[in-house]
């Protein structure tokens, strides 16, 4: 679901490459580096380069300010 939501943001979006930033955690970060192993991206089939990365926890304040946005809303959500 994640990729299909970055690629429909990628198409209005103008940009040359893409980099998709998770936070490290220990449980989850070999299902992500499968389930982006062979994520990319074409605009009108030339590939664009995409770049998957993992940093520590949060070090920069706007980055503590999306993961409580992200949170919050996760809370508020309706579970389907």
């Amino acid at each position: 679901m994640l990729k299909r939501r970055i690629v429909d943001i990628a198409q209005w979006t103008p940009f040359s490459e893409l980099h998709v930033i998770f936070e490290v955690c220990g449980r989850a970060d070999e299902l992500i580096e499968q389930a982006f192993a062979d994520f990319g991206i074409e605009e009108d089939g030339r590939p664009i380069p995409v770049e998957c990365n993992f940093i520590p926890e949060p070090v920069h304040p706007a980055l503590e300010v999306a993961d409580f946005v992200l949170h919050a809303v996760a809370a508020l959500a309706p579970c389907h």
